[in-house]
C-alpha cells in the first residue's frame, strides 16, 4: 500500500506541473509505481495498462518518438 499511495501522490503531483516535460516525467513516475503495485497484488493485467501509460509519458519527453505511428500503436494497446 505504501507505493500505491507513492503513486497517488505523484499523479496528484503532475496536476501541478507547470512544464511538460515535468508533467510526463511526474505522471510515467506515477505510473511506474502504479504498476509496481498491481504487480505484486498480483493484477498483471492492470500492472501492463500502467506499463503502457508510462511508455506513453516517456515518448511524449523525446522529439523523436512524437509519431503518429508511435502514438496510434500505443492508442491502440491503451484501448484494448
Amino acid at each position: 500500500q505504501i507505493v500505491s499511495i507513492a503513486a497517488m501522490a505523484a499523479i496528484i503531483l503532475s496536476f501541478q506541473c507547470k512544464s511538460n516535460k515535468k508533467l510526463a516525467f511526474v505522471y510515467g513516475t506515477g505510473a511506474s509505481l502504479f504498476a509496481i503495485s498491481y504487480f505484486m497484488l498480483g493484477q498483471p493485467s492492470a500492472a501492463l495498462y500502467n506499463i503502457i501509460s508510462a511508455i506513453f509519458s516517456i515518448m511524449c519527453l523525446k522529439n523523436s518518438l512524437k509519431t503518429k505511428l508511435n502514438f496510434g500503436i500505443i492508442a491502440y494497446f491503451e484501448s484494448n
